[in-house]
């Protein structure tokens, strides 16, 4: 087997002899292909990840690529009846078409979309082997569990498999929402009904217990919200069109909860859900990201923030969104991490 850039175990995923390519290269992988058929190649290709529409450009590209087959690597690795075993007593059918590996890091995941024999979607299948990883895949299982009906996925099954731990997930039918702003007027009556009846003052919340140690580096953010009492909310943590889904009906779903949280602060999904367009989709400049999440909250009524408490609450939404990617190793001197830095340090 050639040295590749794809996590070790992939290979689990896949029956011995299985010709696989990796998307755009092994080199940097992001997504893997079975290539039996060009009809397959060209069905699991479609899983690439792109929102941005230079990305949708180079996905297009790398479709046609998966066509030629080149640089396929066969399956060597006779692991696949621990595959079948995790899924007999609930999708025995099912078989992997594309295999999407999260970026790399401590937290990286394998992320299997199964079909049946019709080639129809039946369930997603999330696996990681770092300890960050499982970790992950236990609280994205343990939230599932405890949300409200319909403002996630099913989750199937939870268990070791092989060097993995993996959550088994039952498919969501609809469409991500487009990467633009403002965000989708249907957002403001999910984002309420994950409110709780409990209401604490700052010092006795629970997401300033998580965060308390760090209050130096927020202080000034913290002081402004101290005034008044706060929710208790279901806190997705990450935000984003491309973690939402539309369903046929228009109920939004939320999907990839790894970074939920039952007792978050109300306003921090909606300014995670702005800064994150604003940075990686319309590119916008620190602090005009900084400026327009923080009008989107002001104006949103069911939140009844003043502009003060709604520049901090997205002061703080950038400073856990940075504390998540170094806690998964993103160097400081990432653009990102510098961008979300520009934010927090923000004087309200």
């Amino acid at each position: 087997m050639i040295s590749t850039g794809a996590p070790s175990g992939w290979e689990l995923l896949f029956p011995r002899g299985e010709r696989v390519v990796a998307l755009p290269s092994w080199t940097r992988p992001r997504l893997l292909v079975p290539v039996n058929t060009r009809r397959d190649a060209w069905a699991a290709s479609a899983f690439y990840p792109a929102f941005r529409w230079t990305g949708r450009l180079r996905r297009s590209a790398f479709r046609v690529r998966a066509l030629s087959s080149i640089g396929a690597i066969a399956v060597t690795h006779d692991q696949e009846e621990l595959l079948r075993a995790y899924l007999r007593d609930v999708l025995p059918e099912a078989q992997v078409r594309a295999v999407q590996l999260g970026m790399p890091g401590g937290a990286q995941k394998l992320t299997a979309q199964l079909v049946d024999a019709s080639g129809h979607v039946v369930g997603f299948l999330k696996c990681g082997a770092r300890p960050l990883a499982r970790q992950r895949l236990r609280i994205e299982h343990d939230i599932l569990a405890r949300l409200p009906a319909g403002a996630g996925p099913r989750a199937l099954k939870f268990g070791a498999m092989g060097s993995f731990d993996a959550l088994l997930l039952a498919p969501v039918e609809g469409r991500h929402l487009r990467s633009s702003l403002p965000p989708p007027p249907a957002l403001t009556p999910f984002l309420a009904a994950l409110q709780s009846s409990r209401v604490l003052d700052l010092n006795d919340h629970p997401w300033f217990a998580r965060h308390g140690s760090n209050h130096d580096q927020v202080a000034m953010h913290l002081d402004v919200l101290s005034k008044r009492s706060w929710p208790v909310v279901v806190q997705h943590g990450d935000l984003a069109p491309w973690n939402m889904l539309r369903s046929r009906e228009g109920r939004l779903v939320a999907i990839d909860w790894e970074y939920g949280r039952v007792d978050g602060l109300p306003g921090l999904d909606l300014a995670q859900f702005v800064l994150q367009v604003a940075m990686l989709i319309e590119r916008c400049a620190p602090t005009s990201g900084y400026l327009r999440a923080a009008a989107l909250l002001e104006r949103d009524r069911s939140l009844g923030l003043t502009r003060e408490e709604s520049l901090a609450l997205v002061a703080l939404a950038a400073f856990e969104a940075h504390t998540n990617a170094d806690e998964e190793g993103l160097p400081l001197e990432d653009p990102r991490q510098r961008w979300r830095r520009a934010v927090w340090q923000q004087r309200t």
